[in-house]
This record gives C-alpha cells, sequence and structure tokens, in this order.
C-alpha cells in the first residue's frame, strides 16, 4: 500500500460516504491527528443531527396524540348497533352526553 491507500485513508473515505458529507478534499489535513479529529467530529455533528431530527419528531407525533386524545376525552364510545346499542345511544342522546358510534356496517349508524 502507498501513502495515498492506507488503513486510514480507508476510514475516512467511508466515514465521508456514511455521513454523506462528500469527496471533496480539504486543504491542511495531511496529519494523521487532523484527518482523525475531522471524521470524529463528522460522526459527533451527524449523530448530533439525527437525535434532534429524532427528539423533534417525537415531540410532534405526541403532541399530535395528546391532541386527538383531547377531542376524544369524556365521550362514550358505542361499538356495535345491534339492540342494546341503539337502546344506549338513545339514552346516551337524551342525557345530551358526547358520544363515538362503531359498527362495521354503516347503515346500522344511519338509524
Amino acid at each position: 500500500m502507498g501513502p495515498d491507500r492506507s488503513l486510514l485513508t480507508a476510514l475516512c473515505m467511508t466515514s465521508i460516504t456514511i455521513t454523506t458529507v462528500g469527496y471533496g478534499d480539504v486543504i491542511g489535513l495531511d496529519s494523521p491527528y487532523a484527518k482523525l479529529f475531522t471524521r470524529l467530529y463528522v460522526f459527533l455533528a451527524t449523530g448530533t443531527i439525527l437525535h434532534l431530527l429524532t427528539t423533534l419528531s417525537a415531540y410532534v407525533v405526541e403532541a399530535e396524540l395528546k391532541r386527538r386524545r383531547a377531542r376524544t376525552k369524556d365521550h362514550f364510545i358505542v361499538r356495535g348497533m345491534g339492540m342494546v346499542g341503539l337502546y344506549t345511544v338513545h339514552e346516551l342522546y337524551h342525557t345530551k352526553r358526547p358520544q363515538i358510534i362503531e359498527d362495521v356496517d354503516d347503515s346500522n349508524i344511519e338509524r
């Protein structure tokens, strides 16, 4: 192996590919320590950005779930509009209580 085909160069090229930084050479990185520092910095920066994106995504999803949960809070859920379900919905309607009705057949809900 020549000086441009060392293990350190292979690791540098691998880190450039994995972190999608690009293959542009940086002037002044002739020292192996500078190359290692740069690669470590690139991995830490990429990891920090990915962690930030993951945290933001979790925050958005959690906020959406809380919003949906608040919208259906204090509701009665009636599943199936058979005789018991129809009676239950009738009583909930007359007592002005919020309700959510679910049934396999949409024509049962229209009743």
